[in-house]
């Protein structure tokens, strides 16, 4: 029995007993520090989810981006593999002249992106002896099922942390400009991740800032079409997920198709992938597969400007 002390109730006795026990409040200067510190992590959770995101990129992907700041040669390359994406990024950035979205977001956001490359590498090169596993076309699953919507999703993930909710994010096009940012920050973690490992290391440098500068331009419009339904969202709240959905699943399948392309027409035709022959075709496939792509994204940044001209468009 709990002996009760002068000028205590039989509250106050209850109190003291089930403290710790079945309730609790903060009344030592630790638990105060708790209390004041979860608050303070609440309020600013976009900044906490940034801060852990960026301490990630520069403790795990250090090794794979060290060669794009410390190498010249790297980085020299890793620049010129990304240039014709950072063209396009830059295209979907203007298209919207009367928006000029601060170049602070856009770079937080590239951030972000090379970032989002850490957890895509981590998680494909752990996974892919699962599907290699299958009887027939395994890379091919492993493409559609795996590859690509993990990586669509990290990418507009990467839009989602930051600028999304910000004062700066409110219209369909704001989503592209960021999804394509965000995509070029993966492309070029990507690319200098490859160039340093395949091209330097493995001896195919040339070959390798080729075939890279093929893909990058891809991965911006594939994450400025996602972005874009992602801005649509947000302007939809009834059907906010449904529009996610549709433009994540769009891009995996266009993703998933670009690299089951690439990875079975030389095994299809039984030429050396490094012939003149496939060489070509590979040309061929990604004049019409990125004249398609650039396509759906031009036609949804044409859709955005005539409705800002005809009727306005607001935050």
């Amino acid at each position: 029995m709990v002996r009760k002390k002068e000028g205590d109730t039989e509250d106050g006795d209850r109190s003291d007993v089930l403290y710790g026990v079945t309730e609790w409040e903060p009344r030592s200067p630790l638990d105060v520090f708790f209390y004041y510190l979860y608050g303070a992590l609440v309020a600013n959770a976009k900044i906490v989810a940034v801060g852990v995101l960026v301490l990630i990129l520069f403790t795990n992907v250090s090794l794979a981006l060290a060669g794009l700041f410390l190498n010249p040669i790297v980085g020299a390359f890793a620049v010129v593999s990304v240039a014709p994406a950072g063209f396009i990024a830059v295209y979907v950035w203007e298209s919207d002249p009367k928006a000029k979205r601060p170049a602070l977001y856009l770079a937080v956001t590239f951030a972000l992106g090379t970032v989002a490359t850490t957890f895509a590498y981590f998680l494909n090169t752990r996974s892919v002896g699962w599907f290699e596993a299958l009887p027939f076309l395994s890379m091919a699953a492993f493409f559609f099922v795996f590859v690509a919507p993990i990586e669509e999703t990290l990418k507009l993930g990467a839009v989602y942390v930051y600028p999304f909710d910000t004062d700066e994010f409110g219209t369909a096009l704001d989503g592209a400009v960021f999804g394509a940012f965000a995509g070029l920050g993966f492309a070029t973690a990507e690319n200098a991740l490859y160039i340093a490992t395949e091209g330097l290391l493995g001896g195919g440098g040339l070959e390798t800032v080729i075939g890279r500068a093929g893909v990058a331009p891809a991965h911006v419009m594939w994450t400025s079409i996602a972005g874009y339904y992602l801005g649509l969202a947000y302007v939809t709240e009834e059907y906010a997920g449904v529009l996610v959905l549709k433009g994540l699943v769009t891009v995996a399948v266009l993703h998933g198709t670009y690299n089951t392309f690439m990875t079975y027409a030389p095994l299809a035709t039984g030429i050396e992938p490094s012939s003149v022959g496939v060489q070509v075709a590979n040309l061929l496939f990604l004049l019409v597969f990125y004249g398609g792509v650039g396509y759906l994204l031009h036609t949804l940044i044409r859709r955005y400007r005539r409705a800002e001209e005809e009727v306005g468009v607001r935050r």
